[in-house]
């Protein structure tokens, strides 16, 4: 059972350090300072992989500086794995196998995404359902949605009649098309009803009556004829025009609202190189369809989290949820998908997961911060629900990333998340980011004051999470920009976090109970020779304040340097110099 200490180097665009400049700069010319030997860098464009000389300049600094490395992949919406847009899908896809390819090269041992970045389908309504005919979308794999429930007959069904829209989902081409095939059908049809109106007993007795009209000298033969003609022509022109408004109606044009025939609407939907990207309420309209696939198949992820086989209560009644289960599809697409063109570039044609296993390198997805009236509205964040994502994808290649500043950004209790979470949820961690644990919306990074609550508060739930199966991983304070919030120096960002961390982890390889954990491990004791004299100077100095402003006799508050060292001004100096 092991434990590694570190640090992250911290974003550019957030911390506006120099030393920030470049990969290779964030992983030796800041990290190194930090006193640790491993390191997650932050990478903030994929640009960065373009730095020159960077493989030569990162192998040389994990070499002589004996440093192990992480990479924390890009945030915002081009790490969006959760979304069904197209343009975002494809940009996620894109970079997620340039950077893995990129992080494997250069020996990182991880690459860190977050869960989510999006907010919840329905908190984006006005914008989706509205824009939704004007944006294209995919299903989870990255090709169209007709392609991905091809062979699922109630999908398929639930697709024609509420998600695909004939106006704008289906070209003219393709809609004459499929007007010209069952159009020709009808005709056959017709021709076959004809005839059995020729031979039926009605056309009988029709003829019979002018038969007899022509031998009663009513009508002439020629007359008969015609008019017997014009029986069948009549009829001929009645079956044909019932047809074409079956046709009109099958095709989704008729003025009934009817959605027309859900497979022969599919179909077209299907073959429509334009329109088979088009949906009723753009991403919206795709998140209901792949709920309803997921429900078809009893997808794990779908009943394991959402309690309804209903996709319109699921997303009405049961939001969180619904969101959870769709988001997990989708971040499972881009872990498995192997037949893209981004695959067979970068990834030797193999899914992401299976070259994250064969080249030694952990996808982590990390539960994600929260904006200010934001909380607890993104569509993955719980690991709750996230849990059976690891469980479905079932690789030791997939793993979480815990952050319980982004969990209470999130509005979650971590004692609550934590006592709810499966017994066997710690094998599926390989990293915690850690500060000291406040709310500040996932981007405070607070660094972790030493003998402090939060010290003993993050002990207390990393313990809690090792008896769920964390015996072993990677804890690294995570940078932020100091308490000043602009800190430059290493010890204005980190203070005593690193010492802090190496406690905790110290204490948890000895499987100490929080409440029976040692003064050392506060800093407090014999052994920790220059904490332990700063803190004998404060006792000292301290040491009569309770009895202040009790004595009848006038009081002096000499310390213990006498009068005379006080009268000549001494006081000041020993106040600056009583801690070294």
């Amino acid at each position: 059972m092991t434990y590694k200490v570190g640090i992250s180097s911290g974003f550019w665009n957030i911390a506006k350090d120099p030393n920030l400049l470049g990969l290779a700069q964030k992983a030796g010319g800041f990290g190194a300072t930090g006193g640790i030997q491993f390191n997650q860098v932050d990478l903030e464009t994929i640009s960065e992989f373009t730095e020159p000389r960077l493989k030569e300049n990162i192998a040389k600094i994990k070499k002589d500086l004996g440093l192990e490395l992480g990479l924390h992949g890009e945030i915002g919406e081009t790490a969006g794995f959760e979304s069904a847009i197209r343009k975002t899908w494809e940009q996620v896809h894109y970079r997620l196998a340039y950077t893995l390819k990129n992080a494997a090269e250069m020996g990182f041992i991880y690459v860190n995404y977050h869960l989510s970045t999006n907010l919840q389908v329905q908190q984006e309504e006005d914008r989706l359902k509205s824009f939704g005919h004007q944006y294209q979308v995919v299903s989870p794999a990255g090709i169209p949605l007709a392609d991905f429930i091809r062979d699922k007959t109630q999908t398929k069904e639930f697709a024609g009649k509420l998600i695909i829209n004939p106006s704008f989902s289906i070209d003219a081409e393709t809609r004459d098309k499929y007007t010209k095939i069952l159009e020709e059908k009808a005709e056959k049809e017709v021709a076959a009803e004809v005839e059995n109106f020729r031979n039926g007993e009605d056309f009988r007795k029709t003829k019979e009556a002018y038969e007899e009209y022509v031998r009663s000298g009513r009508i002439t033969q020629e007359e008969a004829r015609r008019r017997i003609e014009n029986e069948i022509e009549n009829y001929r022109t009645d079956q044909r025009r019932r047809k074409f408004s079956e046709i009109q109606q099958k095709l989704g044009l008729s003025r009934d609202d009817s959605h027309g025939d859900p497979e022969i609407i599919y179909k077209m939907w299907g073959e429509s190189q334009f329109g088979k990207y088009f949906v009723n309420f753009g991403e919206i309209g795709a998140y209901w369809l792949i709920a309803r696939y997921m429900i078809e198949i009893g997808d794990p992820m779908w009943t394991n989290v959402v309690k309804t086989s209903s996709v319109q209560d699921a997303y009405n009644s049961h939001v969180k949820e619904f969101n959870e289960a769709v988001a997990m599809k989708y971040i499972e697409g881009h872990m498995t998908v192997k037949d893209h063109p981004h695959n067979k570039k970068f990834l030797d044609g193999m899914s992401a997961l299976e070259y994250a296993k064969a080249k030694g390198v952990k996808l982590l997805f990390e539960n994600p911060e929260a904006g200010q009236g934001r909380e607890g509205l993104y569509r993955l964040y719980d690991f709750r629900s996230a849990y059976h994502l690891a469980k479905k994808l079932h690789s030791s290649a997939f793993m979480f990333c815990v952050d319980f500043e982004h969990m209470m950004a999130q509005n979650l209790n971590p004692y609550d998340v934590i006592k709810d979470l499966p017994n066997d949820f710690g094998k599926h961690i390989f990293l915690f980011h850690l500060g000291e644990p406040k709310p500040y919306f996932g981007t405070a990074h607070i660094p972790i004051p030493l003998g402090s609550q939060a010290q003993e508060v993050l002990y207390k739930w990393i313990y809690d999470i090792r008896k769920k199966g964390f015996d072993s991983g990677y804890v690294i304070f995570e940078r932020g920009g100091g308490r000043a919030g602009n800190s430059r120096s290493s010890f204005e960002v980190f203070e005593h976090s690193v010492w802090v961390l190496r406690q905790i982890a110290k204490y948890l390889e000895q499987d100490m109970k929080p409440e029976e954990l040692p003064l050392e491990f506060f800093g407090i004791s014999e052994q920790n020779k220059e904490v332990y004299a700063r803190e004998l100077v404060t006792i000292r100095e301290h040491a009569y304040d309770p009895l202040k402003n009790v004595f009848i006799i006038p009081e002096e508050e000499h310390t213990f340097l006498g009068r005379a060292a006080v009268e000549k001004g001494k006081t000041e100096q020993w106040g600056r110099r009583k801690f070294r």
